[in-house]
């Protein structure tokens, strides 16, 4: 009899603590940083989908070489992670978000003006090599808006970022039927909104906190 009941009390207390994340995250800030989450993967996935077909149809590269530059892309942002982490840690989220969304955005949009292989592809690995340093950033962000049971919350984001995200290679491979340099043209767009959606919730952030101040007794 006893361990039902702890086990019932279990499922409930984790039941409960499920429908408090959720209920945090369908607040009007959880939701802006919903969608500052989407796009941003949907920028990385539409630039990451197009870059191997780019490379070979418009560059006539090898399927080798077009690996090796795509691995590269990945690499680089990935080995950058650790110092943003860090710089993150010492200055808070904000600047290193929003400023590494409007370069990553320059540099989206520049690998849809340029032709030419050099300047195209020095734009690119900066977009995707910015846009992958800057991911564990934005999982601490969903962290620390949960204050709480962190796998759950892990769990949410992944689901969103990867999920829903994933719908940016659809995206680009639809204009990309009309013009490769439209897909890197529409992930520049979805970075630009994604700074949208994070200065929202920036902006929602502050006014709970002062409203916090002001009903402190």
């Amino acid at each position: 009899m006893g361990p039902k009941i702890s086990s019932i009390s279990r499922q409930t207390s984790q039941k409960g603590k499920l429908s408090k994340v959720l209920q945090i995250w369908f607040t009007n800030r959880g939701l802006m940083l919903i969608g500052m989450m989407v796009l941003y993967n949907m920028s990385l996935f539409a630039m990451l989908s197009m870059t191997p077909l780019t490379l070979q149809q418009r560059y006539e590269m090898s399927v080798f070489n077009s690996s090796v530059l795509f691995a590269s892309m990945l690499v680089i942002g990935t080995l950058i992670q650790p110092v943003m982490g860090k710089l993150s840690d010492r200055i808070g989220r904000s600047q290193p978000i929003i400023i590494t969304f409007l370069f990553s955005t320059l540099f989206a949009a520049s690998a849809a003006w340029f032709e030419s292989f050099l300047p195209f592809m020095f734009s690119l690995i900066c977009a995707v090599s910015l846009l992958t340093a800057i991911r564990p950033i934005i999982l601490a962000t969903a962290v620390e808006l949960s204050q709480q049971s962190e796998s759950t919350t892990l769990g949410i984001v992944f689901a969103v970022l990867d999920g829903v995200g994933a719908l940016g290679a659809l995206v680009a491979g639809f204009v990309g039927e009309i013009d490769l340099a439209l897909a890197f043209l529409m992930a520049a767009i979805f970075t630009i909104m994604s700074t949208g959606f994070y200065l929202a919730s920036h902006t929602l952030s502050r006014g709970t906190n002062n409203h916090a101040v002001l009903d402190h007794p």
